[in-house]
């Protein structure tokens, strides 16, 4: 007989993962960084992005709902703040390694308005972090190929009452960019996503005292969840740019889609933003 446990509070983890996000960036140097085209000429900037997407609740939900974020943009030559790919730190770098830390965040939903979680916890802010390298297949001037390998530690939080983890993330791929005079910079992505048991858990476990005629218990394991496929696209302008990101989520191979909680085989996220530069305040 498996005993359920209440879920354990980590005090305050996330603290380090915003020193990471807002006050580490101030603290870098302003050089150059690797990119494509005429962004290696660039100097490092200070922006504020408006985005807006459409994502949904959590993988392999029925539905997803309209975000709205305002976001801070920072690019160094150790750090790189943005919606689009999130945030991520220079460790090392040569012409054919990229040794670096990646923070990114999902948003929280409230499960009133997930009809299959209807009386079961909230969905908190998952946040995020932790290394990645690269391999550089090419790396030119206007074309680059590599896989990434980033490992992430999840942290689930309500800022307040709630803070717990939520394992590990495991997300291998490969990307391709290519710069484009007039079109700005565009890059594909084909990766996977696997997890530990705790952040499973936490989407598809159904303990017994949340179980209904409709929604049995369930038992959620470690293991694959699936893949992405799409592109991000960068287009600059004198003072400010467009950023777009489009993403496939196929989770047709996930080990928990027994799951009353898992609903559908695919998803999709579409995100929009707008970036502004701004003078440096420091």
């Amino acid at each position: 007989m498996r005993v359920n446990l209440p879920r354990k509070k980590m005090g305050r983890p996330f603290g380090l993962v915003l020193f990471f996000v807002f006050f580490l960036p101030t603290f870098v140097k302003a050089e150059s960084i690797p990119s494509l085209g005429p962004a290696d000429t660039l100097p490092s900037k200070w922006a504020i992005g408006l985005g807006t997407g459409w994502l949904a609740d959590y993988p392999g939900a029925a539905q997803g709902r309209l975000r709205f974020l305002p976001f801070p943009v920072y690019r160094g030559a150790l750090v790189r703040l943005d919606r689009i790919s999130g945030v991520s730190g220079q460790v090392f770098n040569n012409s054919k390694w990229d040794f670096s830390w990646n923070f990114i965040f999902q948003f929280p939903t409230n499960s009133a308005s997930i009809p299959i979680r209807e009386g079961m916890p909230n969905l908190d802010w998952l946040l995020s972090i932790g290394p990645q390298v690269k391999y550089y297949f090419y790396r030119g001037t206007f074309h680059r190929t590599y896989f990434r390998m980033p490992i992430r530690i999840n942290t689930c939080t309500n800022f307040s009452t709630r803070t717990q983890f939520c394992g590990l993330t495991f997300n291998p791929g490969v990307r391709h960019s290519i710069w484009m005079a007039d079109w700005g910079e565009i890059t594909f992505r084909w990766e996977a996503f696997s997890h530990t048991s705790e952040y499973q858990q936490y989407f598809y476990e159904v303990e017994s005292n949340f179980a209904t005629p409709t929604r049995p218990s369930y038992h959620a394991q470690a293991g694959f969840l699936g893949f992405v496929y799409g592109f991000f696209h960068s287009l600059p302008f004198d003072g400010w740019e467009v950023s777009t990101s489009v993403n496939l989520y196929d989770y047709s191979l996930a080990v928990n889609q027994d799951s009353p909680l898992f609903i559908h085989k695919t998803n999709y996220g579409v995100f929009l933003a707008f970036v502004f530069d701004i003078n440096p305040i420091f």
